[in-house]
């Protein structure tokens, strides 16, 4: 005599909420602590040459190049969550000068990646007065005073000036020099 039964399980395990992010940015050599969601029991990084500790909820990036790094979170319950973020190496190629005359070589401040990358440029004078801003930098900086310290749109003396470039939190700062 064989008797088959069978029945449904329904697990009523809530899995915890978290946010992670999509992406992060940091500069070479920099180190940046990854933190893994919060509230499950393990955890499993890939890819392994990439981080710290392949089992940590929190992780130091090891990579001296862009990636991706992935998540496995696992409740005690063995629910499994897979998630990734995009590590961004933020490398940038900044002059120490331009020559804004409109000879049509080298006339504007151009920091090659900034056409990949949204990044902020603010220009100071040696006073400390704003001489150029722009929340979204597309290398179009011919050495125009555009502040309201200026008086109108006029072109700045040659000389030596202090920026600061930003890029989702990563600050680059220095200076140029402008010379006709």
């Amino acid at each position: 005599c064989v008797q088959t039964l069978s029945t449904v399980v329904q697990v009523s395990t809530e899995l915890p909420e978290y946010s992670f992010p999509d992406t992060l940015y940091t500069q070479p050599d920099d180190v940046l602590l990854i933190a893994g969601p919060e509230g499950f029991d393990s955890y499993l990084w890939s890819p392994t040459s990439l981080v710290s500790d392949t089992t940590g909820s929190s992780v130091y990036f090891l990579g001296d190049e862009s990636a991706t790094l992935v998540v496995e979170s696992t409740t005690n319950e063995g629910c499994v969550i897979t998630d990734s973020v995009r590590i961004i190496i933020v490398k940038l190629t900044i002059p120490n000068g331009f020559s804004p005359n409109f000879d049509n070589i080298n006339d504007t401040f151009v920091v090659p990646e900034l056409y990949d990358f949204r990044g902020s440029l603010t220009v100071w004078n040696r006073w400390g007065d704003i001489v150029y801003e722009s929340s979204n930098y597309q290398n179009d900086w011919n050495g125009t005073c555009s502040s309201p310290s200026c008086f109108g749109n006029q072109k700045v003396s040659d000389g030596t000036y202090y920026y600061l470039i930003d890029i989702s939190g990563i600050t680059f700062k220095g200076y140029l020099t402008i010379k006709e």
